[in-house]
């Protein structure tokens, strides 16, 4: 009587691990469709920007990243990471040197970059996919 009991209990206990982890699985997978993912483009691209001049290139180092809504959306921006830089290269690149020096024109940049990137998913997967894009690093040389 006490193998059959214990049996039971042995039963019970597994089918309660089981449904417990079938849950955190679950709640695992809900998080990833819903939770905001960040995701980096680059660490630090070097571009010349501004008009060229016989005396001295201009330099900027920015590293951006963007966020997303999801790990879906996460896995998409890293598949067209080639055309998302291509992007950001030819924003930054246009940048002009009056612009990139205040705080008002890093911020038309940021804006312009965004839309950029988005135009891109949109071409490429039919949703913008980007909710926002951040620098993380933005270094001016004259």
């Amino acid at each position: 009587m006490k193998q059959i009991l214990l049996v039971l209990i042995s039963i019970l206990i597994c089918a309660q691990v089981q449904a417990e982890a079938e849950a955190t699985a679950e709640a695992d997978s809900a998080e990833q469709q819903t939770g905001i993912s960040y995701v980096r483009l680059s660490k630090g691209m070097v571009i010349n920007y501004g008009e060229p001049s016989l005396n001295r290139l201009k330099y900027l180092k920015v590293a951006v990243d963007v966020r997303v809504k999801n790990a879906n959306a996460a896995d998409l921006v890293e598949y067209h990471s080639p055309a998302l830089m291509d992007a950001l290269i030819e924003v930054f690149s246009a940048s002009e040197v009056e612009v990139v020096k205040t705080s008002s024109g890093k911020e038309e940049i940021r804006q312009k970059a965004l839309k950029a990137l988005q135009a891109v998913m949109t071409s490429e997967e039919g949703d913008e996919v980007i909710q926002d894009l951040l620098f993380s690093s933005f270094v001016v040389q004259r």
